[in-house]
C-alpha cells in the first residue's frame, strides 16, 4: 500500500509540473503575441 501511495504522489508531481510548464509557455507566447501586436512589431524582424 505504501508503494502505491509513493507512486501516486510521484505521478501527481509529474502531472502538476508538466501542466504548469505547458500553461506557462502558452501564457508567455500569448502575452508576447499581444505585446507585439500592440506595438506593431514582429519577432525577429
Amino acid at each position: 500500500m505504501s508503494e502505491n501511495n509513493g507512486l501516486r504522489q510521484g505521478m501527481q508531481i509529474a502531472f502538476k509540473l508538466g501542466t504548469e510548464l505547458t500553461v506557462a509557455t502558452l501564457i508567455g507566447a500569448l502575452m508576447g503575441y499581444g505585446i507585439d501586436n500592440l506595438l506593431g512589431t514582429r519577432p525577429w524582424g
